[in-house]
């Protein structure tokens, strides 16, 4: 299991470039293992670095080549979020945009969070991505997650009742699953 959330930054680079305000997303050191990505330039996050204060970054394809002119000298060094400097230690592959197209860069999950935000159970929105273990069902992890969730929402009154699941396939699709049936439907 890996963990997840939206962020947002401002990114200038060591040289003192105009500020831009980018679209970001927060993952656990082995959210692009479990996906299977391996970045195109340099390498993903490494447990380390999954902590407070981290200041590693890794870039989107697109932020690579519209922010950066696709200079692979990018990895290794420093560009600023929110006036920090950050080092970037790889570029996502071009293919990769998941969750979302607008995404720009990464951070590790626990870098900009602060230790209390962490153990707070009503504080943050997150994102869960799974694999399923050879052997095992799509029907027997719900429920096992589901009796989890109901365990924490019986510990914590606030914590949602029950897990809400979707494949990647369903995720990717996101709300254009309708206005695809929809256009489906009418080619008939």
């Amino acid at each position: 299991m890996a963990i997840m959330r939206y962020a947002g930054y401002n990114l200038t680079g060591e040289q003192g470039e105009l500020p831009e305000a980018v679209r970001a997303a927060a993952g656990s050191w082995n959210m692009f293992q479990l996906l299977g990505v391996q970045p195109a330039l340099g390498r993903a996050f490494i447990e380390p670095e999954d902590r407070h204060g981290s200041t590693v970054v890794l870039l989107t394809w697109s932020i690579f080549q519209r922010r950066f002119a696709g200079d692979a000298k990018i990895v290794g060094r420093s560009i600023h979020l929110d006036g920090r400097p950050f080092t970037v230690v790889g570029v996502l592959p071009s293919w990769f945009n998941y969750p979302d197209a607008r995404i720009q860069l990464w951070v590790p999950y626990k870098a900009d969070a602060e230790p209390k935000f962490l153990q707070r159970h009503d504080w943050h929105q997150n994102l869960v991505v799974a694999g399923l273990r050879p052997g095992v069902s799509l029907a027997t992890a719900i429920a096992q997650v589901s009796a989890l969730q109901y365990q924490l929402h019986l510990q914590y009154p606030h914590v949602a009742e029950d897990a809400v699941t979707r494949s990647i396939n369903e995720d990717l699709a996101g709300n254009v699953t309708r206005l695809l049936d929809v256009m489906l439907s009418a080619a008939e």
